[in-house]
């Protein structure tokens, strides 16, 4: 299954069975931490069990679940993206799914195996409500979700609820601060009501919490959103609202949460106000805002009457149809995809320099990954295919598809990989050269260092592979 590549060889360097399941047998969804040091495996059997309903995929019968090595138990479907790992000790917590004749779902919350509460307790629905749920806290002392009784929605700690805490609707996306602090919206008689730790800190119309937090994260400790009352809406930092517009858009922030922009819209036209007062502006539209890692730079796109330009640091560049994505490299660099006709124009240059060099044009570009030292990759069509683009050049085979999620760069950059889908098959590529296939590689990739590491499984067998250079490969 491994294979060195005569145009650039590998090692392997460790080779891990994770999980061998019976024959007849076979995965169905993968789950692995960011790290890849915890992983949940689904499994099923196609001619055992009945069908639990509500689904294609469900019709596959009963559910068997592997924790990192330890067989669970059996249970009806699991949303992949209900699956939480703890940030300390990787323990798993997740939603299952029993449906009843008539169609309707009986959800429950399992956490190492065990389902918390009576089923008919929880008879109404466990809610997975915008991303996924439940959610242990950042230091893995609580596990909350979102409860759905007659009496109302409820924020469910460990298995129980707070007497009297029920509301109309509640509303918990990623929900927690850096310092552990569990933030929920909350909708009572027409107004809405941003709850920290269950006292209100907020009431207006309609409130939208606009905190750019990765989920499990806390490298932003600062709070805002955006309330709409009957004149408009105003954006609200740490409790400071500021001036009013008739609508708040899409948010940035920079690392740390030091410095801040929002899209606004007048009467005058669409705008980005950054530091809370500096405004800039007006356009016809404004989209995608970003700051530079150093969060010395803002930038995002701006539609004139010419077409969409990308304005850096208040300076904006060439009129495009469209601008579809643009990142920044490091190092003083960006990148971004323009469409012009009907390719799309992958440049890049020096940020806020204003000058742009082509790197390529392609029949679409899906996604732009920056690496170490200003490195750059993406994935790519091109004739149909999808390719891996790095280093200024297309790297490996073609495949049937190739996910971002598997594009990663070593430590040093000098080294790429991803995995490219090909008659259903999963093929690991290192420096554009094939490793090895497999029936399904999972989501993310990562290196160690200048060591590349995966999981994956083929037939019966989960295992982990970590691969290295055997030399410098392409420069």
């Amino acid at each position: 299954m491994l294979a060195a590549s005569p145009t650039g060889p590998v090692q392997v360097v460790e080779r891990q069975v994770l999980l061998a399941i019976e024959p007849g047998e076979k995965v169905v969804d993968l789950v692995v931490s960011p790290d890849l040091d915890h992983w949940l495996a689904v499994t099923t059997f196609d001619d055992r069990g009945v069908g639990t309903g509500g689904g294609a995929d469900d019709k596959l019968g009963p559910r068997r679940v592997h924790v990192s090595g330890a067989t669970l138990g059996a249970f009806g479907h699991i949303p992949s993206r209900s699956v939480t790992f703890h940030p300390v000790d990787g323990r798993t917590a997740f939603v299952t799914v029993t449906w009843g004749k008539k169609g309707f779902g009986k959800y429950q919350i399992v956490v190492d195996g065990q389902a918390l509460g009576d089923p008919g307790h929880y008879s109404e629905q466990v809610e997975v409500n915008g991303g996924p749920g439940p959610w242990f806290s950042p230091d893995g002392g609580r596990l909350v979700w979102l409860g759905n009784w007659k009496s109302g929605q409820y924020v469910v700690t460990d298995g129980k609820i707070k007497k009297g805490s029920g509301h109309d609707a509640l509303l918990m996306e990623s929900p927690w601060t850096a310092g552990g602090a569990l933030v929920v919206i909350a909708r009572d008689d027409g107004v809405e009501s941003l709850l920290v730790d269950g006292q209100a800190v907020a009431t207006a119309d309609g409130i939208r919490l606009v905190t750019p937090r990765p989920p499990g994260r806390g490298d932003v400790e600062a709070l805002a959103w955006v309330e709409r009352g009957p004149d408009g809406e105003r954006f609200v930092l740490e409790g400071v609202a500021g001036p009013g517009f008739d609508r708040v858009g899409e948010v940035a922030c920079s690392r740390g949460g030091l410095e801040w922009a929002y899209a606004a819209r007048d009467q005058q036209g669409a705008w980005y106000v950054v530091r809370g007062a500096e405004r800039q502006g007006p356009w016809k539209a404004v989209a995608s805002p970003a700051f530079s890692p150093d969060g010395g730079l803002l930038a995002y796109e701006a539609m004139t009457a010419e077409g969409w330009r990308l304005v850096v640091d208040g300076t904006a560049g060439a009129a495009w149809k469209a601008i579809e994505e643009f990142v920044f490299l490091g190092e003083g660099r960006m990148a971004m995809v323009a469409r012009d006709g009907a390719r799309r124009v992958l440049l890049r240059a020096t940020a806020g320099s204003g000058e742009w060099t082509e790197a390529g044009r392609f029949q679409r570009v899906f996604k732009l990954v920056p690496g170490p030292h200003g490195a750059l990759a993406a994935s790519v069509l091109e004739a149909g295919r999808s390719r891996l683009f790095a280093r200024d050049r297309l790297l490996g085979p073609a495949g049937d598809e190739l996910r971002a999620c598997t594009i990663a760069f070593s430590a040093s950059g000098a080294h790429v990989a991803a995995a490219l889908r090909e008659h259903g098959k999963d093929v690991m590529t290192l420096d554009g050269a094939p490793v090895g296939s497999w029936d399904a590689i999972a989501c993310p990739v990562i290196f160690e260092g200048e060591v590349l590491t995966f999981i994956a499984w083929n037939g019966p067998q989960l295992e982990s592979v970590s691969v290295e250079p055997d030399g410098a490969g392409p420069g």
